[in-house]
């Protein structure tokens, strides 16, 4: 055991700290790095009223500009209260609901804007009383994987406590997280740029 602990007693002290340092490191979670230009789950950004109806009007426009407004107001007052990026926030709703639409396991009545509770094969997830709790919850859900900061607002995603937290920092580490799909962080960076150039 001397012998072979030798060559590192000689080492010098500095270089030795160093080997040691980073023996230490190996032990910690690995994160990806965020990318450049992957936009973060966390920011205080906002996105005007009419830079969100210039993007999503004429989307949905039987959806109307009050219906839209009112979905605006939810995700602007919950990505303030959370401090979550609003943009991120109302470009996952978007895709998540074919801009409002819906069309899959999900119904418009549930007010369940990013699909909470899905796992397919018809399961329909979580319902929500009203587009406010629905906003809430998903933006809840997102800082679930986007920090590790405790909620700002009383819990009303069930599923808050099911995410293992800071797992997702950015748009792109969403990608086999919140979604299977391969491309689900590329789709929703392309959401985000186009509404980002209306601004």
């Amino acid at each position: 055991m001397i012998t072979t602990l030798g060559p590192v007693l000689r080492l010098p002290f500095a270089l030795l700290a160093v080997l040691l340092t980073l023996a230490s490191c190996a032990t910690l979670p690995y994160q990806n790095p965020p990318t450049a230009g992957d936009p973060s789950i966390m920011g205080k950004d906002e996105v005007s009223l009419e830079q969100f109806l210039a993007f999503a009007l004429p989307k949905n426009p039987a959806y109307g500009r009050a219906g839209w407004t009112e979905i605006w107001q939810a995700y602007r007052d919950a990505c303030r209260a959370e401090g979550v990026s609003q943009a991120v926030a109302l470009v996952q709703m978007v895709h998540e609901t074919n801009w409002l639409r819906f069309g899959g396991s999900v119904k418009a009545r549930q007010n369940n804007f990013a699909g909470i509770g899905v796992t397919g094969g018809g399961v329909a997830g979580l319902s929500f009383p009203d587009v406010r709790t629905g906003a809430l919850a998903h933006v809840q859900h997102l800082k679930a994987y986007g920090s590790t900061k405790p909620l700002s607002s009383p819990t009303v995603d069930p599923r808050f406590k099911y995410v293992k937290r800071g797992t997702a920092p950015t748009v792109g580490a969403l990608t086999k997280r919140w979604a299977m799909d391969p491309n689900y962080g590329d789709k929703l960076t392309r959401l985000y740029r186009s509404l980002e150039g209306l601004a």
